[in-house]
């Protein structure tokens, strides 16, 4: 099944792909701090809305708060990811 991602939340994704936190090599499960991508109240309400739609998990508030990329996330990023690709006639085996 796929959940439509908007910009805002496809941005959001990719800021926690792209974290310094990030394990690139299995970003799935890995988790980062989420005041490093909520600096304001509409990226917090981002972040909730991703948690809802099961793209990212999330655990306790405030300063201690941490997400992370859900599977189903993992999945929503790439085939967001290949549509870019494929809108934009990138070929990744060139």
């Amino acid at each position: 099944m796929t959940v439509r991602v908007t910009e805002n939340e496809r941005a959001m994704l990719l800021d926690v792909l792209e974290s310094p936190f990030q394990d690139g090599n299995e970003p799935v499960g890995h988790a980062v701090w989420t005041d490093e991508l909520c600096e304001t109240r509409s990226h917090a309400a981002i972040l909730g809305s991703l948690v809802k739609k099961g793209l990212l998990g999330q655990q306790d508030r405030g300063r201690e708060a941490i997400c992370w990329l859900t599977a189903a996330g993992g999945e929503a990023i790439a085939e967001e990811l290949a549509a870019y690709r494929a809108e934009h006639n990138i070929d990744e085996t060139a």
